[in-house]
């Protein structure tokens, strides 16, 4: 799900790359996440942003800006693990 509360989503917004024409039609925050989840029944367990990239130290001048966004939580989506209860 597309992460609204993301660096990318503020600074660019209506040039983020979650916005364009036949993509997303929701975006969320971690509050509007876990609100849908709870009203039909579900239990919200992990809530995360990320933009799927792979952990790892930076070896490169280039791999700083996406391994800090990971660490940080400010990427464009969200993983979610909920339950039903």
């Amino acid at each position: 799900m597309p992460n609204r509360e993301s660096l990318r989503a503020r600074r660019e917004r209506q040039l983020w790359r979650m916005v364009r024409p036949l993509g997303h039609v929701n975006h969320n925050s971690k509050k509007t996440i876990t609100w849908a989840l709870k009203l039909p029944g579900f239990a919200v367990y992990y809530v995360r942003a990320t933009d799927l990239n792979e952990l790892r130290f930076p070896r490169h001048r280039q791999d700083i800006k996406p391994a800090l966004i990971e660490m940080l939580g400010l990427g464009d989506q969200w993983i979610v693990i909920a339950r039903r209860c």
